[in-house]
């Protein structure tokens, strides 16, 4: 059984007129290219869902790996969720296409 996650540790204050009037907390890692930990808080080792605050980042690294776009919303496409819509289902059918790719690409349930 999964450890239960306990909690964040503060990472960010937002100060007004010098008071701290909020502060965030969270887990974040930091791993180097080897997947060594270089720097951690809050608490690391614990399952997760992080489900939709993920997907920004993995659209950086599509961006990065060289996902090209043939229409600027894609990225809302594969930056967002959505509901599988037709429209939707298209425009992903034409992106796996320009990679040279198929539905068996992807990982994910259809639901």
């Amino acid at each position: 059984m999964a450890k239960t996650y306990e909690g964040g540790a503060p990472l960010a204050e937002v100060i007004r007129s010098e008071f701290v009037e909020g502060v965030h907390r969270g887990s974040v890692v930091v791993l180097d290219a080897s997947g060594a930990t270089v720097a951690a808080a809050g608490d690391v080792t614990s399952a997760i869902f992080p489900r939709s605050s993920s997907k920004p980042m993995q659209a950086i690294g599509m961006l990065r790996a060289g996902l090209s776009l043939s229409d600027p919303a894609d990225l809302a496409l594969v930056s967002a969720s959505h509901a599988g819509e037709e429209f939707h289902l298209e425009r992903v059918g034409a992106l796996l296409a320009r990679a040279g790719l198929d539905e068996s690409a992807l990982h994910c349930p259809p639901e």
